[in-house]
Order: structure tokens, then sequence, then C-alpha cells
């Protein structure tokens, strides 16, 4: 999937080719999603091997969910995805935003993993006022593992490099951990 989606946003944003908005894929989401989480997990596996697991529910739920192959994501986990048309490696994990007046004022908890061709938003509690057009990797959390689904890829609706971080007007806040990881390939 990752080898054919970016063959193709490469060349649709150096405008080789124009394609439709919208491409239909098969995936597998929840081993998609199991990528995306194993990724996130490992990303300071160095320190919790050294330190110690660290243990809090957004954790704990995609760690039972990454090492039990039989479980469903669990339903307080989102994972959103997009086109992520740059060859900069992001893993921020542990973030919290927040956008003063909205969601009830509680800040969205969350993981992001950006690589070439996919920006992956791992989102734990997600409030039933946020609200976003970007599609969801799982959308049927008791799909099994071998489940294979028809997944629409939006070429169209591409957001900037530094989503969803960076924060986009006034009223938004983002704190980031001091373990992000911002990595620019050869």
């Amino acid at each position: 999937m990752s080898n054919e989606i970016t063959k193709i946003a490469l060349a649709v944003i150096n405008k080789q080719i124009m394609l439709p908005s919208n491409r239909l894929i098969f995936t597998r989401p929840q081993k998609l999603a199991r990528a995306v989480i194993g990724h996130i997990l490992a990303a300071d596996a160095v320190d919790e091997t050294k330190a110690g697991l660290k243990s809090f529910d957004f954790r704990d739920a995609l760690r039972n969910y990454y090492l039990n192959e039989s479980a469903a994501l669990p339903q307080e986990v989102g994972i959103l995805f997009w086109i992520y048309p740059s060859r900069r490696q992001v893993i921020i994990k542990d973030a919290l935003l927040a956008y003063m007046g909205s969601f009830d004022n509680k800040a969205l908890c969350c993981h992001i993993l950006k690589f070439l061709p996919f920006g992956f938003w791992v989102l734990w509690e997600k409030p039933d006022t946020f609200q976003t057009t970007l599609p969801n990797l799982v959308p049927d959390k008791s799909m099994g593992i071998d489940d294979i689904y028809q997944t629409t890829v939006d070429f169209g609706n591409i957001p900037t490099l530094d989503f969803p971080e960076m924060p986009i007007n006034d009223n938004q806040i983002t704190l980031l951990s001091s373990k992000s990881i911002v990595g620019n390939p050869k």
C-alpha cells in the first residue's frame, strides 16, 4: 500500500499526472493499525527499557492491542490518516491539542506519525464535538486481523506538512513532549 500510494502521491504533487481526487484501495485495517501503533510504541523503547514502561490508559490500551493479535482496536482509540507528500519523518508521542472554546474545554490527547506517503493521527477519547474530514483507518473496530476493507484515499485534500501539530489559529494550543522526533532521511 505504501509503495503504491508513494508513487502516485509524488506524481500528483509534482504535477506529472492528474487523477481524480479520490482513489479506492483495498487494505487490511487492523494490520495497518497495528503497524502504526507498533511504530509509535517503539519510538521511545530504549528509554522505557532502561527506566521501565510508562503506564497510563492511552499507552496501556495501545500496548495491549498491539500485543494481542485477536484484540479489536479499543473503542477509545481512533486513527485518522491523510496523504503526507514529504520525506521528512515525524513521530510525536503524547501530544495534547486544545482548542479554546471547543471540545467542551477538553484537550485532545494524541500521537502523530508521518512518513511518505501517509500521516497518521492516533487519538484517545476523541470528544464528540471534534469534527474532521479525515478518513478513519479502522472504520469498523470489530474487523478481524485479516479482514479486507475498501478504503478511500483523498489526493484532493492534502493538509499542510506541519498538520496537525502546528496551531492553525489563535484558539489552538499544542503541547509536545520533548521526545518528539523529526528526521530527514537521505
